[in-house]
């Protein structure tokens, strides 16, 4: 082996890091944009909006202190359960959403299944009752988090845009 060809991973590792903003992971290696159930950070109000008319709903949102900021809120059937859905809106586009809903066992995991089916497998994060999962992209982050509480298992996707909420300022 030639010292160029024994640095030549180490440089194109590099160049990933550099060009890419990460280095790929085999567990997340697929490009595809997060997104569940048609939300996705950084779309729009109106590409949210269009979503949750499929979904037999709307946003109903207020504005915030901060002028950049609206709050939203919906309920939805998901599955066949009722669902929670958050959004902070920044400029007109997603932020934040989160997804939540009281669910049972076997569609917590079929929520993780289809999250696994389209990101790739990650090895979960542990706490006293909870477990989550996290896949990012492009510095958006997918997170699935599952908590055990009274009456059963509560499922929370969160959707986050790092470039949206960059742009704001410290509270």
């Amino acid at each position: 082996m030639t010292p160029a060809t024994r640095w030549l991973p180490i440089v194109l590792a590099w160049a990933a890091l550099v060009v890419g903003g990460s280095v790929p992971v085999s567990a997340q290696s697929s490009q595809a944009p997060l997104t569940f159930r048609g939300l996705r950070a950084a779309m729009t109000r109106a590409g949210a909006d269009s979503v949750l008319v499929r979904h037999g709903t709307s946003l109903r949102c207020r504005p915030t202190r901060e002028p950049r900021i609206e709050a939203c809120s919906a309920q939805a059937t998901l599955d066949g359960q009722v669902a929670t859905l958050t959004v902070s809106l920044v400029d007109g586009l997603v932020g934040i959403a989160l997804v939540s809903a009281r669910l049972p066992a076997e569609q917590v995991a079929d929520w993780h299944a289809t999250l696994v089916n389209a990101y790739g497998e990650v090895d979960p994060q542990r706490r006293p009752g909870q477990e989550s999962f996290q896949w990012i992209r492009a510095r958006q982050m997918l997170r699935l988090t599952v908590r055990r509480e009274a009456g059963g298992l509560v499922a929370s996707v969160s959707l986050l845009d790092g470039r949206l909420l960059d742009s704001l300022p410290s509270p």
